[in-house]
């Protein structure tokens, strides 16, 4: 996993508590624009963009990926200069805000 990967996980965390996820959200061409973006600019052999589909989006990390993250992120903590949440607290938003996403 590359260094201070977790924060793009502490960014979307903060996302997801903004107020404009209401209105993302209720934008479903976003996503598609999205992903025609990340597939242009950023292609990954691991990432599949065209499943990228309200009832099949995965935001929260696996199990498996948990403790290597929580540690990259303590690692990186000092660049956060907001309210620090705690990685748990992270993986709780995006697991919401998954199961939201999944639910349109």
């Amino acid at each position: 996993m590359p260094l201070r990967y977790s924060r793009h996980y502490y960014d979307l965390a903060i996302m997801a508590k903004s107020e404009v996820v209401d209105s993302a959200l209720g934008d479903i061409e976003l996503l598609a624009k999205v992903v025609e973006f990340k597939n242009k600019f950023y292609p990954s052999s691991w990432a599949n963009f065209d499943t990228a589909k309200p009832g099949s989006i995965k935001l929260a990390p696996n199990q498996s990926r948990i403790g290597e993250l929580e540690k990259d992120y303590k690692a990186m903590e000092n660049m956060i200069f907001d309210k620090k949440l705690s990685f748990e607290e992270i993986v709780n938003i995006l697991q919401k805000l998954e199961d939201k996403i999944n639910q349109i």
